[in-house]
């Protein structure tokens, strides 16, 4: 939170939108690897240490890859924002499951669960359609 907030009063003056997006990405970053160290080097739980590598494996290439996408794409504010959002998460699905670190079963679990979830909402509330 300190370096999030120390970066945003750093880069939002000067870069506006832009600079509150990298403080936040950065406060992100520290915040994983705060915890990969933890969980590392630490006798918490971690059921298989296999993973940490993983992680830093996805994150690496999903910071890479996402980065060259933000540069590349040249659009206005709002689309660009609605690109990178919708991109990030296939992009993030796309790295997560080959190396195994989703399962397609836990994807289709959770999707099933949303689409259950939304119907009992929508049928359980007082809409009026004409």
């Amino acid at each position: 939170m300190v370096v999030n907030i120390v970066l945003n009063i750093l880069l939002i003056p000067e870069y506006g939108a832009t600079g509150a997006a990298i403080g936040t990405s950065i406060s992100y970053l520290v915040i994983f690897v705060s915890n990969t160290t933890i969980f590392y080097f630490t006798d918490m739980n971690l059921s298989d240490r296999k993973l940490v590598p993983k992680l830093i494996v996805a994150f690496l290439l999903f910071f890479m890859l996402l980065g060259g996408l933000n540069s590349a794409l040249q659009l206005p504010p709002f689309y660009k924002i609605i690109a990178i959002a919708s991109s990030g998460f296939l992009l993030f699905m796309a790295i997560l499951i080959p190396l195994g670190l989703i399962k397609r079963s836990e994807i289709e679990s959770a999707y099933s669960k949303a689409m259950i979830y939304i119907t009992n909402v929508v049928d359980s509330s007082n809409v009026v359609t004409r």
